[in-house]
Parts: C-alpha cells; sequence; structure tokens
C-alpha cells in the first residue's frame, strides 16, 4: 500500500501542489464542518464520526457531497465527482492527518491497531 506522502508525490504533474492543496482543505473540510443536532446545537459531523472511529466504533467515513458543495463549493464537489478514485485517496490521507486519538480503550489490540498505528506513522 502507498503512503500519503508516495501518493501526494506522484499524483500531479511537477509544479502543481493541486492534490495537496484540495488533502489539506478537505482535512479542514472534516474538522469544521458542523450541522445543528435534533435542539440545533452545533455539531461537527465528520469529526464526530471520526471519533467513532478512533474509538473502533465504527470503521467507515461517509461523507455527502452535498456537504462538500455547501462549505467548499461546487467546483471541490465537481472534482471529488469526476476523479473520485484520486479523491478516495486523498481524502483518505485526510482523514489519517486529523484522526483524533481514541477516546476510549480498546477492548482487545487486534491487527486493526496494529495497521491504524502503522497507517498514522507513515
Amino acid at each position: 500500500a502507498r503512503s500519503c506522502k508516495d501518493m501526494q508525490t506522484d499524483a500531479a504533474p511537477a509544479g502543481d501542489n493541486t492534490y495537496d492543496e484540495d488533502g489539506e482543505k478537505l482535512g479542514a473540510f472534516l474538522q469544521d464542518y458542523t450541522e445543528e443536532d435534533e435542539v440545533g446545537n452545533p455539531l461537527r459531523k465528520y469529526m464526530k464520526v471520526l471519533e467513532q472511529v478512533a474509538n473502533r466504533e465504527a470503521r467507515r467515513v461517509d461523507i455527502e457531497l452535498d456537504d462538500v458543495a455547501e462549505h467548499m463549493g461546487e467546483e471541490m464537489a465537481e472534482k471529488v465527482r469526476r476523479n473520485t478514485l484520486r479523491y478516495k485517496e486523498i481524502i483518505a490521507c485526510a482523514i489519517d492527518n486529523v484522526l483524533p486519538a481514541p477516546t476510549a480503550a480498546a477492548a482487545d489490540r487486534d491487527v486493526f491497531d496494529v495497521l491504524m498505528e502503522e497507517r498514522t506513522r507513515a
């Protein structure tokens, strides 16, 4: 498997930092995107999901293109739509970069824990 650094260096033509910049913007989106909960309080939607992933309560992060369009503009949503495979990798790296530390202790350490530790070191 390629690391985020490997993916970034061969992702775009020399001198083109578009993918790196988009990765940083998507990381900020994941950290900053808020919506209102049932009683109208702001909720950091994707950071809540990432906390669940860190705590091993979830293993998948679903990102809605409507949220991307709302927060980052239709142009970014269209980039993701047109180049989904590349942006899947970029978003995975953005998630690795902003994934919070677990707030709950895992029951037993397993292969998943080892893989996640290695991903965050890369």
